[in-house]
């Protein structure tokens, strides 16, 4: 009988496991689809994985088609091999052509939103990037619970820069939060920020920025291969796999399942 009980407890410990693993609520990898066709908006891309919406602020504009390859330069973590349904190789969208070198810090980037209604309040934001020599080197993670205000993330303890593939520069945190890197036309891969606790889980009205941000220590825009400035106007970003995950919070009726076979288990060994 023993047996019988431990093996109803692997199996809730099997179903409660599962139930607390991340999954991901949207991503975009930019890919052309299974008909061979680039997304169809260059400038509010949709979706690959999920529902959501990407766009672009700030007076920023995409460039060309609004896609280019995912594989140059190391290539982004979608990685260096065309997917069978993408014979043109891995894409990314590619902006700008439309930088302000002048404009405030802050001002300008790119912008997803999705809902996370139905997962919990730990809610994980990746993202690949690749910014040109003549854009702007920093970069900051914003988010809104109220689809009104946007909250500048400081705190660098949740924020992970990403790595390079060719591993011929680095990036790093500043204190204050900011994403750099101190070289330019490579890929920063799984850029990561952990908003658990702060009201980004089962919230409808969730969104982030990826957006320019002046040099800490001046108040311009400063290029990503000198560190100097001005930026040019037709630099460019390319971004790739950006992922929303969190943890799905079980149904209510999979959790009364879960406690009712729990309960049960412990009313059987008292009968023993």
């Amino acid at each position: 009988m023993k047996t019988k009980v431990f093996a109803i407890a692997a199996i809730l410990a099997a179903i409660s496991m599962s139930a607390a693993t991340a999954d991901v609520i949207t991503r975009w990898n930019f890919n052309r689809d299974a008909g061979g066709a680039l997304p169809a908006s260059p400038t509010s891309p949709a979706a690959s994985t999920g529902t959501g919406t990407a766009s672009l602020f700030g007076g920023v504009n995409a460039t060309g088609t609004g896609f280019a390859s995912g594989t140059v330069n190391g290539g982004s973590s979608e990685g260096t091999t065309p997917p069978s349904a993408d014979p043109l190789g891995n894409n990314a969208w590619q902006i700008n052509a439309s930088w302000d070198p002048n404009g405030a810090s802050l001002s300008q980037g790119a912008q997803f939103a999705a809902s996370t209604a139905g997962f919990a309040d730990d809610v994980v934001v990746t993202w690949d990037l690749r910014q040109s020599n003549s854009s702007s080197r920093f970069s900051a993670f914003q988010y809104t619970i109220n689809g009104a205000d946007w909250l500048t993330l400081t705190d660098a303890s949740r924020i992970t820069v990403g790595t390079n593939p060719l591993g011929d520069g680095a990036g790093s945190v500043t204190a204050g939060g900011l994403l750099t890197r101190s070289i330019g036309d490579r890929w920063m891969n799984q850029n990561r920020v952990d908003l658990s606790g702060l009201g980004a889980g089962n919230n409808a009205l969730f969104a982030f920025r990826v957006v320019a941000a002046h040099d800490p220590s001046g108040t311009t825009f400063v290029r990503t291969d000198t560190g100097l400035g001005p930026i040019s106007a037709t630099g460019t970003w390319r971004f790739d796999a950006v992922t929303i995950s969190a943890t799905a919070v079980p149904e209510p009726s999979s959790a009364v399942l879960i406690g009712s076979a729990f309960l049960g288990m412990i009313a059987y060994r008292r009968r023993r």
